[in-house]
């Protein structure tokens, strides 16, 4: 049964606006859609002018077809102006808020960035053919050549190999890597926590770890302190004389009492209705010295200790053996 949903009075007094729709599409809708638009129609134009020689002496050609190719290839451009630069206002807001210490001034950095990506998309795009030659193979200044410096024909006395240093694309660079560290310092400064604190997780570990390997080094080089059991029988401790045994074939009345009185543990008791016979429960019996100095009249004790151990079972009741003489009870 679906619960009734319930209200608790915020919910009618905020207001939520409504999205407006043109032909069944939100405005978003519709600018992803121009966007796609753009996108193709200036990847179709740029194949066209570049691969099927629109542009291949054009002079020579009618005023009415220069014009053509002219309106042809501009429309590329002017209809990609909207989309591009919609773009580069929403990774600079999306740079903004990346930085909690942007947000403290979201507009200026905002700003900022849209300067910074249009700087760098003119520098990458190089409409005139003009900023990369400089900036590369010919070089903005020349720089001491390190990788000549350490060849085994450089002499000093020549001078100090030169290059020509593609400065320009250093200074880019640099520029790139001070923003990211100037206005992400928190974003570093947390990385370099997560660093150093599993740097001592990986401390703390492989101290145990090689801890561990030396211990079990130590182990191995030791004699072995265990017994190939069942072929290896181990003597019993002096606290642990074994499953006690009868020396005599009958008990009286009198020795059965007296290995009664002298059970600590409580384990040996006499059978209901026969004096002379007695039961133990292995489960629970436990040396007491007293059995040891009970004697018959003759002097022989009454007891031997064998060194069996209790069997296993599932049920205490399995453990409850008579007390027999000699052999296995």
């Amino acid at each position: 049964m679906a619960e009734r949903q319930t209200y608790g009075g915020l919910e009618l007094t905020r207001h939520i606006a409504t999205v407006r729709l043109y032909f069944g599409r939100s405005a978003a809708h519709w600018w992803r859609f121009y966007g796609l638009i753009a996108v193709l129609w200036f990847l179709l134009v740029v194949t066209y002018t570049r691969y099927l020689e629109l542009f291949d002496d054009i002079e020579s050609r009618s005023a009415a077809y220069q014009e053509f190719v002219m309106v042809f290839s501009g429309s590329g451009l002017l209809i990609l102006v909207p989309a591009v630069a919609a773009f580069i206002w929403w990774a600079a807001g999306a740079l903004t808020r990346y930085s909690r210490w942007q947000l403290r001034q979201p507009v200026l950095w905002r700003w900022f960035w849209v300067v910074v990506l249009v700087f760098y998309g003119y520098v990458e795009l190089d409409p005139l053919d003009a900023i990369h030659p400089v900036m590369s193979f010919k070089g903005l200044g020349e720089a001491p050549d390190v990788v000549a410096m350490f060849e085994t024909g450089y002499r000093l006395t020549d001078g100090i190999p030169l290059m020509k240093f593609q400065w320009g694309y250093f200074l880019l660079w640099s520029l790139f890597i001070f923003l990211l560290v100037a206005l992400h310092w928190q974003y570093v400064l947390d990385g370099v926590r997560e660093i150093w604190f599993y740097t001592r997780r990986f401390h703390r570990y492989g101290a145990s770890v090689l801890t561990g390997f030396r211990q079990t080094w130590l182990a191995s080089r030791r004699p072995p302190v265990t017994l190939d059991y069942p072929r290896e029988r181990s003597e019993p401790v002096s606290a642990f004389r074994g499953v006690p045994r009868l020396n005599v074939s009958r008990l009286t009345a009198e020795q059965a009492g007296a290995i009664v009185a002298a059970d600590a543990s409580g384990a040996i008791v006499a059978a209901p209705g026969q004096e002379g016979v007695l039961f133990i429960d292995l489960g629970r019996y436990d040396y007491s010295p007293e059995l040891a100095e009970l004697t018959a009249a003759d002097g022989t004790p009454l007891l031997s200790f064998s060194d069996s151990w209790s069997p296993p079972s599932t049920a205490r009741e399995e453990l409850v053996v008579p007390l027999a003489p000699g052999g296995e009870a």
